[in-house]
């Protein structure tokens, strides 16, 4: 039987943050650059809008607590031990993934779909530890 979600509406340029114990939301972004952030073992799924790319999503650990998989050709998933699992639709604009100690770009093309210099793939993987420069011009 399927999770049913919350809904979060987030209005032109709107934050978020969902802290542990927030049931399973799914959030609809607006037109304009938004920012989500994910406390541990909150489980999130972004919808469609997000694929437009300039938006934020920060998660509270360190990159490499946490792992990443392609669900589909533009969407993955990215979840850790704790228990948080967030589903991001993936578009060739970036959207910045911010980590504590790193902050990378989420993007896709017909080449495949990348973490920054990470090659995602329907294998989960574990995120590289290093850190990469943040880049102003997304």
């Amino acid at each position: 039987m399927p999770t049913e979600l919350n809904s979060m509406y987030l209005a032109s340029g709107g934050k978020l943050a969902l802290a542990f114990g927030t049931s399973a939301t799914k959030i609809y972004g607006s037109v304009d650059a938004d920012t989500v952030t994910i406390a541990a073992g909150v489980t999130a799924v972004l919808d469609g809008s997000f694929n437009r790319g300039n938006d934020i999503i920060q998660f509270a650990g360190n990159a490499a607590s946490y792992s990443i998989v392609k669900v589909n050709a533009s969407t993955v998933k990215i979840t850790d031990a704790a228990g948080t699992s967030v589903t991001i639709p993936v578009g060739s604009t970036g959207t910045h993934i911010q980590f504590a100690d790193a902050d990378r770009v989420l993007s896709g093309s017909s080449a495949g779909i990348v973490l920054g210099d990470q090659s995602v793939t329907s294998v989960a993987a574990n995120l590289a530890a290093r850190s990469e420069e943040h880049t102003s011009e997304l």
